[in-house]
């Protein structure tokens, strides 16, 4: 099943009554690769008064979260995730920065606001097609794991990690639709292919 994401890191500003909001859109498919780029975001906006956010994972299962960080309950978060749900994207968070400008703009005027800046973002980020992967992991003799890499790297595959000892050990992500294409070339390899 093919779904949709983003390519790249995005961030766009929206001003609403002198508060300032920075909507920012990243490809990520864990928590930890969201917490990570959440932590990025808050040490590059250090006196930012909210970080509110949403994100939507493809999994397996489909997951997704949205949170208000401090704004009125369901007033940031719902509607960061109800755009990402609008455009059916997965693999993505966003990371709306509030800057708070003097002015309360009420639950009605946070949520467009957050909405908008969420919307901005998104029409600004290029949106690509993704196909589940699995991860697997090989094991074998180094040299045929130098010749794999070789071969790998010519079929355009994800090398995760590689540990080049007497035993080698590669991870390598392959994308659900090549695999059994890839899986004919590795067992030309005197190597052991399991699932990771």
């Amino acid at each position: 099943m093919i779904y949709q994401s983003i390519t790249d890191k995005t961030s766009l500003t929206l001003k609403e009554k002198g508060s300032k909001f920075i909507g920012v859109a990243f490809p990520c498919n864990s928590i930890d690769s969201f917490k990570s780029e959440l932590a990025e975001i808050q040490l590059e906006f250090p006196k930012a008064t909210h970080y509110c956010y949403g994100y939507r994972f493809f999994g397996p299962p489909v997951s997704f979260r949205a949170n208000d960080d401090g704004e009125p309950t369901n007033s940031a978060g719902i509607p960061i995730l109800g755009q990402i749900q609008s455009f059916n994207l997965f693999d993505i968070g966003i990371v709306v920065v509030r800057y708070y400008g003097g002015t309360k703009l009420g639950v009605g005027g946070l949520v467009q606001a957050y909405k908008g800046a969420a919307k901005l973002v998104i029409e600004n980020s290029i949106i690509c097609h993704q196909e589940p992967t699995n991860v697997f992991k090989i094991s074998g003799d180094f040299l045929s794991i130098s010749q794999l890499l070789s071969m790998l790297k010519k079929q355009e595959i994800k090398i995760i990690s590689h540990k080049l000892v007497e035993e080698a050990e590669i991870s390598i992500e392959i994308s659900e639709s090549k695999f059994p294409e890839i899986k004919t070339i590795l067992n030309q390899f005197n190597i052991e292919v399991k699932p990771e």
